[in-house]
């Protein structure tokens, strides 16, 4: 199980798309931290209000494009195994469940990964670029907010660390629609179609009988510092989350049997005919 993890991670650092997203965070950090700071009178005074003013407050490009990005990790490398037979030929060698299991856990990694690397180097430049370490002047809402009062480096970890899972929810996300599809376009589409498909949807429930039902709704899943007024912020992340992890599991256990009982040619024909 661990050679099949290992081998996953070294060739998710080894693909374009993995440090191609890890661009695009990086890349929609500076854009963000160029509109806030550039054309304001409120230049920040040192680098953790830097990286909290320009990640955890709101970064409209990442809000859109938070749930595409382990897809497009993902996707792709499923839909790839599936046609060339390697799924079939790994689940033999390594036995069916726990082959499915270590590529559901390396998907997890790859997913989370993308977003602590990414972080990781906004945060470096945040300290390159304005060294100064001084006291927090916003109010902030959402996750952690007791924490971020009391620690705000631990504040910022938190945030990394939430940031992973998301990612990592979202990845096992689109390994599951990939494993049920068979299809390379709705792996990498379908995760970020429902997130944000969701928030033209949720307004719909907007009345006390069925209000509760926005927060089976991933939307907002990815902004930390955005709540609902009916849960604490935790509760609701978790909730949100939990039901995509419940979701993507139920579609590998019904991949699963598919998996057994096709044969390479079956999986690549049928990878084929969707378009993968």
């Amino acid at each position: 199980m661990k050679a099949i993890i290992f081998n996953d991670i070294k060739r998710t650092l080894r693909s374009k798309r993995f440090w191609i997203c890890a661009g695009l965070i990086v890349i929609s950090a500076i854009l963000n931290f160029i509109t806030e700071f550039l054309f304001s009178r409120n230049k920040p005074k040192g680098a953790l209000e830097l990286f909290i003013v320009g990640n955890i407050m709101g970064n409209p490009i990442m809000n859109m494009i938070a749930p595409f990005i382990p897809a497009f990790i993902i996707g792709p490398a499923v839909t790839g195994d599936l046609k060339s037979g390697d799924f079939k030929e790994q689940m033999k060698k390594f036995g069916a469940k726990r082959y499915l299991a270590a590529r559901s856990l390396s998907s997890f990694i790859a997913g989370g990964g993308v977003f602590i690397i990414s972080f990781m180097v906004v945060l470096a430049g945040c300290f390159f670029y304005h060294p100064a370490v001084q006291e927090i002047r916003y109010v902030l809402l959402g996750l952690f907010k007791e924490i971020y009062y009391a620690s705000v480096p631990l504040y910022i970890l938190l945030f990394i660390l939430y940031s992973a899972l998301f990612g990592a929810v979202f990845s096992f996300f689109s390994f599951g629609i990939g494993l049920a599809a068979r299809n390379e376009m709705s792996a990498m589409a379908l995760p970020g179609i429902i997130y944000h498909g969701a928030m033209i949807v949720w307004p719909l429930f907007n009345n006390s009988l069925v209000s509760w039902l926005n927060i089976l709704l991933p939307q907002f899943a990815y902004e930390f510092n955005v709540y609902s007024v009916s849960f604490e912020p935790e509760t609701e992340k978790a909730i949100k989350l939990g039901v995509i992890l419940l979701v993507s599991a139920a579609l590998v256990i019904t991949s699963f049997g598919r998996l057994k009982k096709d044969g390479p040619m079956e999986i690549a024909e049928g990878c084929r005919d969707n378009g993968g």
